[in-house]
């Protein structure tokens, strides 16, 4: 029962950051002109398909990879202020953060990159997080952000 109630948990929250991710990423990661290309409520999940069926048929990824980017929460396309140069980000979400959330935010964003070719940042949006988490964070180059349950 407690992994059914923590199952259902997660996906709230899940639900809850993609429904916020514009304001979530807006100042951290210095965006504007969010887009939601994969998470609850995405309207432009068929372009993220896109991209990685082109991506798949160049040979910059694989099948396996394609999976791997396409099980991460949330997808997202922005532009950075003010260079207006669009990145892609990747995003777990974690009610607690672990080891697991920012290892997949890694491998996703880099898989990201090579899917659109350009600059993909790994993310986890976080309601706890222990200093152990932190420091991993910090040697594997994923932002950190933390966003009430």
């Amino acid at each position: 029962m407690e992994g059914a109630v923590g199952n259902l948990r997660g996906a709230a929250y899940e639900q809850k950051v993609a429904n916020n991710i514009a304001t979530i990423v807006r100042h951290p990661l210095g965006l504007r002109r969010v887009r939601l290309l994969k998470g609850y409520g995405a309207t432009e999940v068929m372009a993220f398909h896109d991209l990685m069926d082109a991506a798949e048929d160049r040979g910059s990824i694989n099948g396996q990879e394609r999976v791997e980017a396409g099980s991460a929460d949330i997808v997202i396309r922005g532009e950075r202020h003010p260079s207006q140069s669009t990145i892609y980000v990747a995003v777990e979400t974690s009610v607690t953060a672990a080891d697991s959330d920012i290892n997949r935010a890694a491998t996703r964003a880099d898989i990201l990159a090579a899917i659109t070719g350009g600059e993909a940042v790994p993310v986890v949006v976080y309601a706890n997080i222990d200093v152990d988490r932190q420091q991993l964070a910090e040697e594997k180059s994923v932002t950190l952000i933390g966003f009430g349950e």
